[in-house]
């Protein structure tokens, strides 16, 4: 099966896809026009408003409820329409960008074909499982650090709208979080590839870090050495593109996530001494540490970006 047994870039990418796709992040076909491609996104967009709008009432009368008894839902407010403007431009500026994550596939894909006259096979399985473990991983924590404040916990009177209210709520956050993995996995499906032809180059230049042809005497090693140099060259221009396509979103994301630990730490400077709070205060600290975590790794990666890899 092409599922479990990928012989290229794309088969060894596809839970990568599904869920990039899935989310609006990278589009279900693409066409030769630019409008059939955002016709999907401004779907997810427009969905997304109208839950907000169809749900605004439920959101802000759940939140009076429990505002009475703990005044730290007042924050809640903020981050309500925090997400309700990031959520868009994530998804719209990923769609915008979308050609150059296209073209990072094509030039993988390039680069894998043209090693094989090298003899180097590229491990495509081996990508492939990576690629699981990341992602599956990611959305694991994500997704158990999220239900740590499902609203509905806390009612018992709870119905299906407060569950709907938490994915609306928390949607912007798993999107950020798959931005963040994909990057990852195409930094590693990269770095695999240098690694590589890294091993044959030093094979053929002796560790040597620069060469003259001329001194090669086999010309095979020559023609080698040239079909070599050009694949790290694709392979630079490859990081070019990751920094085109992923940069503003780091940006934006590296915002967001600041604005996140802000409100955590309204709470745990406000009530730090308050019994009464300390649900919200140990809830609030792990929230907090944990967008501190991607706040770091986004700012380590977006660094990365900028570095040219040897």
């Amino acid at each position: 099966m092409k599922l479990f047994c990928p012989s290229n870039i794309y088969q060894e990418s596809w839970l990568l896809l599904s869920i990039t796709k899935l989310l609006g992040l990278y589009p279900i076909k693409f066409f030769r026009i630019a409008f059939p491609n955002y016709l999907y996104v401004s779907i997810l967009v427009a969905l997304y408003w109208f839950c907000h709008w169809q749900f605004l009432y439920y959101i802000f009368d759940m939140f009076d409820k429990f505002r009475s008894i703990n005044d730290t839902f007042l924050l809640r407010y903020v981050r309500v329409y925090l997400n309700i403007l990031s959520y868009p431009i994530i998804i719209i500026s990923s769609m915008y960008k979308c050609s150059k994550v296209k073209e990072v596939f094509e030039l993988l894909d390039t680069v894998d074909e043209s090693a094989m006259f090298l003899n180097i096979e590229i491990d495509h399985s081996l990508c492939m499982k990576n690629d699981i473990v990341r992602i599956t991983t990611a959305i694991f924590v994500v997704l158990t650090c999220n239900l740590m404040d499902y609203y509905g916990l806390l009612d018992n009177d709870s119905d299906f709208i407060y569950l709907l209210i938490w994915v609306i709520d928390r949607l912007p956050d798993f999107v950020c979080v798959i931005v963040i993995c994909s990057f990852t996995v195409f930094m590693y499906k990269i770095e695999i590839r240098f690694m590589q032809i890294n091993t044959i180059l030093n094979i053929i230049t002796k560790g040597k870090h620069f060469i003259s042809i001329s001194e090669m005497s086999d010309m095979n090693n020559v023609s080698r050495y040239r079909l070599l140099k050009w694949l790290r060259f694709e392979l630079h221009k490859t990081m070019l593109l990751l920094n085109e396509a992923y940069s503003f979103r780091f940006k934006l994301m590296t915002i967001i996530y600041i604005g996140y630990i802000c409100l955590h730490v309204c709470i745990i400077y406000n009530h730090t001494f308050n019994t009464f709070y300390a649900p919200d205060v140990i809830l609030s600290f792990t929230w907090s540490t944990t967008d501190l975590i991607k706040l770091v790794y986004l700012i380590h990666l977006y660094g990365n970006l900028t570095l040219e890899h040897n």
